[in-house]
């Protein structure tokens, strides 16, 4: 273990200054929580809950405000050994900072910083459009049953939701905090509440019981939710935003889904719409080039547009309805640069042509006879979903194995490679996660790589020996 990961919390914050020996005997006594430095100095609570949702459930963070460091818990001992393991393995990043992950002296966190609770305190800001308890529920019902919602007189608007158990309601926190329930407007901040059960005395629109068929149905008075969310005012651009889907089996992260209702809505589109929206880009990154490479895998791409007022959204024509559908099937909750995104099919029929300033910012470029795209016009080509196998083609037969783990390896681990046929000319390759096959593809797809121009997709098969 590096020496980094040989100082422990105490020690780092008090000054005290223990031998090696105590030092190593502490970091080495596994237990649910784990000490995090190296953070960004701004780090919030989400991003270390990130960090630990792919190992199991995260039971408590706490964030040592302006220090860059932080403690996790996991619900067990094993979780939080899966987590230590694996982050020695491939340092953690965080924000483009590396974060070092150790055990804490502390056996639990205090139970004013355990995230544990079944109820939620949820604020919105910037409320362009109303927001109703329709609203809330709609929204909060994709990570598991809704129980209670009850809205509080308070200036702004608060509403406290309750879920049957705490891991729905710590994947509905780590899903929306942050995000808008429309797009550009209407930001959800999530608290958990010291409160576990809600009282309410009867149904209305400020408070609603959801375990009676009666809520169910919608209430006394309750607004129908077709349309509700689509064009408020009738005046949402791009209707309401993917806030994301339930964490997936296992705690295996926040894969951002198709919530229901919100699935196709949400983005405006029409089933036979050839544009898609993609929400929550990492505006650091990406560009239009970067879009038609990890999007060209599911058909040939037309015109990709980044949004003006909103840069982590952006608009993509595909040259048939068909690929843009195959899109929303396969990539939505796609990781791309740290980010969950969130496709919809756009309610816009085109995409338009880039303004002289889109063209200057970079913000708009057309793909027709790009040679990114892979399908040369093939209206059903061969969709492959975001995995962690990646199909090599059109490889020199003078490169060998080592050379390609080296070129693939900047971006992750290679843990398999097997050639198709006997020219050596495609193969297929399997990386450590499908984070790293995504940045791999998106870094590599049509680069040159000993005189050949490298194509990079999805494997369809997978990998097989």
């Amino acid at each position: 273990m590096a020496d980094s990961y040989k100082r422990t919390a105490d020690s780092m914050n008090d000054g005290s200054n223990h031998d090696n020996d105590a030092k190593r005997a502490r970091t080495e006594t596994s237990n649910r929580v784990l000490h995090v430095r190296g953070l960004p100095l701004d780090v919030v609570e989400q991003e270390l809950i990130t960090l630990g949702t792919p190992f199991g459930a995260v039971t408590g963070v706490l964030v040592l405000s302006g220090k860059g460091q932080g403690f996790i818990e996991m619900e067990t001992e094993a979780h939080a050994s899966a987590l230590l393991a694996f982050y020695a393995a491939v340092p953690a990043q965080v924000r483009n900072k590396t974060a070092y992950l150790q055990f804490s002296n502390r056996g639990e966190l205090s139970k004013s910083n355990l995230s544990g609770g079944r109820v939620l305190l949820v604020s919105v800001e910037n409320v362009y459009y109303p927001v109703t308890i329709d609203t809330i529920h709609t929204v909060f019902q994709a990570y598991g049953h809704v129980e209670k919602i009850v809205l509080l007189n308070k200036q702004g608007f608060q509403a406290l939701v309750q879920y049957p158990d705490s891991n729905s309601a710590m994947a509905a926190k780590i899903a929306t905090d942050g995000q808008n329930i429309y797009q550009g407007c209407c930001t959800v901040k999530i608290q958990f509440s010291n409160l576990q059960e809600l009282t309410v005395k009867q149904n209305s629109e400020k408070a609603r019981d959801y375990t009676s068929p009666y809520s169910a149905a919608g209430g006394a008075g309750s607004t129908l939710l077709s349309g509700l969310l689509g064009h408020p005012q009738g005046g949402m651009g791009g209707g309401m935003q993917s806030l994301g889907g339930p964490m997936s089996h296992g705690g295996m992260g926040m894969g951002v889904q198709s919530m229901g209702v919100m699935g196709g809505s949400l983005g405006g589109g029409a089933s036979g719409s050839s544009v898609i929206l993609v929400n929550n880009l990492d505006v650091n990154h990406v560009t239009p080039d970067t879009l038609c490479t990890l999007f060209g895998t599911c058909g040939d791409v037309v015109r990709v547009k980044i949004l003006f007022n909103k840069r982590s959204s952006a608009l993509i024509q595909f040259a048939d309805a068909s690929h843009a559908q195959g899109c929303v099937q396969h990539f939505n909750g796609c990781p791309l640069f740290g980010q969950q995104l969130a496709v919809s099919l756009s309610k816009h029929s085109t995409v338009s042509a880039p303004s002289e300033k889109d063209t200057e910012l970079g913000l708009c470029k057309e793909f027709s006879g790009s040679p990114l795209n892979r399908f040369s016009g093939r209206s059903t080509p061969p969709v492959a979903g975001p995995s962690d196998v990646l199909h090599l083609a059109n490889l020199s037969a003078n490169i060998d194995e080592a050379q390609i783990n080296s070129v693939f390896g900047q971006y992750g681990s290679v843990l398999n490679f097997r050639y198709f046929h006997n020219d050596n000319k495609m193969a297929v390759l399997k990386m450590t996660s499908q984070e790293e096959a995504v940045a791999a593809l998106v870094a590599l797809h049509n680069t040159q790589l000993d005189g050949k121009t490298l194509k990079v997709s999805f494997s369809k098969s997978g990998f097989r020996g």
